[in-house]
């Protein structure tokens, strides 16, 4: 089988002289190992530009394809919360590439996917999260309605508690994400707070 590599100046060289000297594209395969659309190409381009080198590059070319990078995605949309280490062996493994946590970086970071850390909310039930939404659609066309309610609240400030920050991978638009949230719960020693308030005119 023919050889199949970048050519150097002197094969370009040796193919275009061959042609000058009457060869046919197939004696020049048989005689040089290099593959047909190869010395098609490089024949066609002397004729038409005059010239043997190859057209300038616009650039390295990128490390990850779209597919690649809508599986990426995938990983990262799975848990949120992951290292980019462990991101990076999870993508290694489910291709047959493999590329360093720089490079997922980078290629997170140009899906819009930054790390940052987590908003902390007051973990919340699915049941009770479908509840507050249909109560929100429900009244989103009150007006006077809210001259007669009476909103409380109370909520706990805890003595000592953990205050580190846990990081998410998320876009900036979904900080209130629930798969970017961090859910937090009452415990230890802490005051009770109680309040509420009232639309008064």
């Amino acid at each position: 089988m023919p050889k199949s590599h970048e050519l150097t100046p002197f094969e370009r060289g040796e193919i275009v002289g061959l042609s000058k000297g009457g060869h046919s594209v197939r004696n020049i395969v048989e005689i040089l190992d290099i593959p047909k659309s190869t010395v098609q190409d490089v024949i066609t381009r002397y004729n038409d530009e005059n010239r043997t080198d190859t057209a300038p590059r616009s650039g390295r070319p990128p490390a990850l394809s779209e597919r690649d990078k809508r599986q990426l995605g995938r990983i990262v949309r799975q848990n949120r919360k992951q290292a980019v280490e462990e991101i990076a062996e999870q993508f290694n493994q489910s291709l047959t590439i493999s590329v360093s946590t720089k490079t997922v970086q980078r290629s997170l970071h140009s899906m819009g996917y930054y790390g940052c850390t987590g908003r902390k909310k007051p973990l919340v039930s699915e049941v009770n999260r479908k509840k507050r939404l249909f109560w929100c659609h429900d009244k989103k066309n009150w007006q006077d309605e809210w001259n007669f309610i009476i909103f409380s609240d109370e909520s706990r400030f805890e003595l000592f508690r953990n205050n580190a920050n846990q990081w998410v991978w998320r876009r900036t638009y979904e900080a209130y994400s629930k798969e970017c949230l961090i859910p937090t719960v009452q415990k230890s020693e802490g005051v009770m707070v109680w309040g509420a308030f009232a639309v008064i005119k």
